[in-house]
């Protein structure tokens, strides 16, 4: 799911991805997404309503039965983290295992690209 149809879309649609467009904090449109989908991909934004998205997302998967959620946390994902960011990611993990889909949460530190377009 995109909120845009710009490149980065297209680039998706090259590589064979299906993409739909919505906005993971409108449940009509995460509902929609979820229609005969299998697997999903939880990646939200660094901001404000990580959790709200991530239970959207739950419930949706959960009415349609997903065999599995991968879902992008973060390395300091804990339950007294001291950052909001980070108490929401580990929130968001608690949200997907209490919908009772397997759930695989990836705790990145980083991404490369970061790096790679930092100004020297």
């Amino acid at each position: 799911m995109v909120r845009t149809d710009d490149e980065r879309a297209q680039r998706l649609r090259d590589k064979g991805a299906e993409v739909v467009f919505g906005d993971l904090l409108n449940f009509r449109d995460v509902r929609a997404a979820m229609e005969g989908v299998q697997r999903a991909y939880f990646n939200y934004p660094v901001g404000d309503g990580l959790v709200e998205a991530a239970v959207m997302f739950a419930q949706a998967a959960k009415e349609q039965n997903l065999e599995l959620i991968v879902n992008m946390s973060h390395i300091q994902s804990r339950s007294h983290a001291r950052s909001k960011a980070t108490q929401s990611h580990w929130l968001s993990e608690q949200i997907f295992d209490w919908s009772g889909i397997p759930t695989t949460s990836l705790r990145i530190t980083f991404f490369m690209q970061w790096l790679l377009s930092s100004p020297a």
